[in-house]
């Protein structure tokens, strides 16, 4: 296998449902109306670590919808997987965060795209009382000794000015802070001409602040800076070649499909093999697709 064909993580949609509707939401690059059972969710984890993947991102969603959340945790780290993180908007954050941690989550992201109440109930189309209940849970979280809490900021037109309030928040509960860049997809086409920003123009901005600079290379080759001692980390996803050169993931759907990218529509329906546990159909599902692998965004 080449180096451009090494996947070491898949990233699970356990659910499209969510609580929110933020109005910039790429529903992961796809939406779907079911979802896969826990049994299923086991066996295709049993498969992807057999193959060699040991990273798990459980995303949605929102993925504390599923009552089963925490189990869902627990088979990943009873299979082995070096890294398991979470991706959630934290509102019911509160309900599950202990459990997560003692089933055996290593990190969690939390959606927070701005410090402003109004602001935040306008772009995740909830209240002012989400954002209260929302940063409670922060605070609840940071408590516990994750290996690594995010704060999950996209950024638009509408936050780019809180980026600042952002980056002291995170200083002062010593989290990492995560800027987002805007994807055309989803319910994100509607307004993206509107609100985009390219994320590099931010990165060029603060880098001239920075004590420090890095690239994720073992994940989209994302720029890392450090300011003031918060390590701010760029996810920069659209039209970036060093970003499609640096994939390692797989995902698969809420609805049992196999997908490389969240912009191609190139996917493998895999729902049978798992309903039946078909370890042959499974695998071979997994190849054919790795075949497909190619970036959507070159030089």
């Amino acid at each position: 296998m080449s180096t451009n064909n090494i996947i070491d993580r898949v990233r699970i949609k356990i659910t499209d449902r969510c609580n929110y509707r933020c109005f910039f939401c790429h529903h992961e690059g796809s939406q779907e109306n079911t979802e896969l059972t826990l049994g299923e969710i086991k066996f295709a984890l049993e498969v992807f670590r057999e193959l060699g993947i040991d990273r798990a991102k459980i995303t949605g969603g929102e993925p504390l919808l599923r009552r089963d959340i925490v189990e869902i945790v627990s088979t990943c780290r009873e299979l082995n997987y070096r890294d398991i993180s979470l991706t959630t908007n934290g509102y019911y954050l509160d309900n599950y965060v202990e459990d997560l941690y003692k089933a055996g989550l290593h990190r969690i992201d939390i959606s927070l795209h701005t410090l402003n109440p109004k602001k935040y109930a306008s772009i995740t189309g909830t209240s002012v009382k989400a954002f209260y209940k929302v940063l409670d849970n922060i605070y609840k979280t940071c408590e516990i000794p994750f290996k690594e809490v995010k704060i999950n900021m996209l950024v638009t037109s509408l936050n780019v000015e809180d980026i600042p309030e952002l980056l002291r928040f995170c200083k002062k509960l010593g989290t990492t802070l995560q800027l987002i860049e805007y994807m055309p997809i989803g319910r994100g086409v509607e307004n993206f001409r509107k609100y985009y920003i390219p994320l590099r123009t931010i990165f060029e901005i603060l880098k001239r602040r920075a004590t420090k600079i890095e690239v994720r290379d073992d994940l989209h080759n994302r720029p890392i800076l450090y300011i003031d001692n918060v390590k701010i980390e760029f996810v920069m996803g659209f039209r970036n070649p060093e970003f499609c050169k640096g994939c390692r993931q797989i995902r698969l759907t809420a609805d049992g499909k196999l997908r490389l990218c969240i912009y191609r529509k190139i996917h493998i329906d895999v729902r049978k093999y798992l309903a039946t546990q078909d370890r042959e159909g499974l695998v071979n599902a997994y190849m054919k697709l790795l075949e497909t692998k190619k970036p959507m965004f070159t030089g």
